[in-house]
């Protein structure tokens, strides 16, 4: 019986056409400490394979068109735009301000 051979029929695409060439050019080089560096990257999909919780949530119809038409702008679907802004708040990447003094002074200047 002959041993299958799965390289036998492979066909590259241009992509990994490159990265071939570029392996056999030497533009890559072996990660150091290679244990730690695949534990760590264990953890950080563990982190991201956490489950995500659906909640209902009301908000302003124009709101929700707003963030539809921002995330079809960023390119992602408005909930993941909705659960980055979320996340990002509750990390203190997002700090809410008081608007309420800005206004007063901008209306000052008006006069």
């Amino acid at each position: 019986m002959k041993k299958f051979d799965p390289f036998k029929n492979l066909r590259l695409d241009a992509e990994e056409q490159q990265i071939e060439k570029d392996i056999e050019a030497g533009l890559y080089q072996p990660v150091k400490n290679m244990e730690k560096r695949i534990e760590e990257l264990q953890q950080i999909a563990k982190n991201t394979s956490l489950k995500n919780k659906t909640i209902s949530l009301r908000i302003n119809y124009k709101d929700l068109i707003d963030f539809k038409a921002n995330a079809a702008h960023e390119g992602m679907p408005y909930q993941t735009l909705i659960g980055s802004l979320i996340h990002k708040y509750n990390t203190g990447q997002i700090i809410f301000r008081d608007r309420g003094a800005e206004k007063y002074e901008a209306e000052e200047k008006q006069k």
